[in-house]
């Protein structure tokens, strides 16, 4: 079983992933976090296989969680999830530690294959 905490500013996002992954085989979603202090203290709670993060957030942004989650937690993989498809954004993610990277357009194929890469230990970049 992979358990997942998703951290993302919108409920309706969380909600969304959260429907989408509830119907798969083997994730389950234990928690939730709308910023990112708020994600960190999840974290600190849950010990989830992986974090899905947003970038924007308030009080703390994704790269600023991934960072954090990597100096203290480093079990918890991270797999960034963002509607900004710069590669300097990409870049952050990666020197922060990210696990994966992919774009909020992508398909529901695309993206357990990115949770299921990134929980086996492996790296997702789209």
């Amino acid at each position: 079983m992979i358990n997942v905490v998703l951290a993302d500013d919108h409920v309706l996002v969380r909600d969304g992933i959260k429907a989408l992954l509830e119907d798969q085989t083997g994730i389950m979603v234990i928690d939730e976090a709308s910023n990112g202090k708020e994600a960190l203290d999840v974290i600190g709670r849950n010990k989830p296989h992986i974090l899905i993060v947003d970038i924007r957030m308030p009080e703390m942004n994704g790269i600023e969680v991934v960072a954090e989650i990597n100096k203290s937690h480093k079990d918890v993989k991270t797999l960034v999830l963002s509607m900004h498809d710069s590669e300097e954004y990409v870049v952050k993610a990666i020197q922060a530690g990210a696990d994966g990277y992919l774009l909020k357009g992508a398909s529901k194929t695309e993206f357990l294959k990115a949770i299921n890469k990134v929980a086996s230990g492996g790296k997702y970049f789209t």
